[in-house]
């Protein structure tokens, strides 16, 4: 039987692979057609597009995955049965059973392929590409995998940890350097939102260095309200956010510290060889910066770069934090989903062939095929944005595709046995 399964393994395998090559040939001329309009967008030239194209067909393979092995094992199993050798290998004993076996085998070796792909290689491999697209598209954006979003405004140096959905930047460190790119003042806020036109900083606190000069000039002013607490120096504020304990594990206790009170006034904390450090805090604050949303959803973290682990743990930080979790919930339960319609795509195969046999031509096996897997991928992408538009619950809309597709496996089934 080992013959049988490496014979029947070998003609269905190689199927997928031709399959497989020519839709990945498709799909990737498609979507280097689609960024011939970001080209010339700061230095995002061809070299690029084609780079990132390329590192974007680990993430096509594994959405492409489930109607290839279809039309692969549809094809494979085809030929032989054109061929009559099926009809030879039933004759000579060999149950439909035991053929379906030897074809569930090499399902299951692409399943575990899939699943290598999907958790390992696309994430990598989409992130690394989708962060050189955003660097080259954007001269003052840098993006690293530890570091997070770095960005120049000016004399602004922006860090972002964070990249939340809906253009959110998350734990954010602001520097402001003076014109000898001497740092004057840090900015800390738990997350800024962009709302109107008009970026927020949200739970803020600010450390202002200034010289001694410049602190006595402001204790001279016998009005507190002409201190640090003017529209001008408002935007220093000290971190309040409970992800940057850090910043405030420096600072002096508070019976020794002049920390900000409720009215957002400020006072000298220490000074250090003639400079003076100044602490504030805030609840919100507008924030003047020339960088559009737009650009920070281009880097903003995409669910399908993570992992499973990674997108449970970033699924269970939006609902912590009240964010809408449905593009990651969804691609959560479709690492899972994936590979089982990809084995249900297996096992729908054999009855497509086996019921059959020598009355349908190859070229009729592949337009059924096509029809079978272009309907079911358009039922799973309707289920899926209605889902996601209706809000509906996650498990319901993901699996209902998988039931409709059991539930014609096995009508299939009881045709041909």
């Amino acid at each position: 039987m080992r013959l049988l399964d490496r014979y029947i393994g070998i003609s269905v395998i190689s199927s997928i692979l031709i399959v497989t090559t020519i839709l990945l040939a498709l799909f990737t001329f498609m979507g280097f057609f689609e960024e011939l309009d970001d080209i010339g967008q700061g230095q995002y030239d061809a070299h690029q597009a084609i780079l990132y194209v390329l590192l974007s067909i680990p993430s096509l393979l594994y959405q492409l995955m489930p109607m290839a092995t279809l039309l692969g094992c549809i094809i494979g199993l085809g030929i032989l049965a054109n061929n009559s050798e099926l009809i030879v290998i039933r004759s000579a004993g060999v149950s439909l059973t035991r053929i379906a076996w030897s074809v569930i085998k090499i399902g299951l070796l692409v399943v575990v392929a899939l699943i290598v792909i999907g958790e390992w290689v696309a994430p990598r491999s989409l992130e690394t590409g989708q962060n050189l697209r955003a660097n080259a598209k954007s001269n003052n954006l840098r993006i690293g995998s530890e570091q997070g979003l770095w960005a120049k405004d000016g004399l602004t140096m922006i860090n972002a940890k964070q990249l939340l959905p809906g253009g959110r930047l998350g734990q954010l460190s602001i520097y402001r350097l003076d014109e000898q790119y001497r740092l004057v003042e840090l900015l800390e806020a738990e997350y800024a939102s962009y709302q109107e036109g008009q970026w927020t900083l949200h739970n803020v606190s600010s450390s202002t260095v200034s010289t001694d000069a410049e602190s006595g000039n402001s204790a001279s002013n016998p009005n507190p309200n002409n201190s640090n607490t003017s529209p001008a120096n408002n935007d220093s504020l000290n971190n309040n956010s409970p992800n940057n304990n850090s910043s405030n594990n420096n600072s002096p206790s508070p019976e020794n510290s002049n920390i900000v009170s409720a009215d957002n006034t400020s006072a000298p904390d220490f000074s250090l060889s003639g400079l003076t450090v100044t602490s504030a805090k805030q609840k919100s604050l507008p924030w003047d910066i020339s960088i559009s949303p737009d650009l920070i959803d281009v880097v903003s973290v995409k669910p399908e770069t993570l992992s499973v682990w990674g997108l449970y743990q970033y699924t269970r930080y939006l609902r912590q934090n009240g964010l809408s979790v449905g593009r990651f919930e969804q691609t959560l339960w479709s690492k899972f989903t994936t590979p089982v319609i990809t084995m249900l795509m297996v096992l729908l195969a054999i009855p497509l062939v086996f019921g059959s046999m020598r009355t349908v031509s190859i070229s009729q096996r592949i337009f059924v095929g096509v029809l079978i897997g272009v309907g079911f991928n358009i039922l799973n992408r309707l289920t899926n944005y209605a889902g996601l538009v209706y809000e509906l619950n996650t498990a319901m809309y993901m699996l209902a595709p998988i039931v409709v597709a059991g539930i014609f496996t096995y009508f299939m089934y009881k045709r041909v046995y």
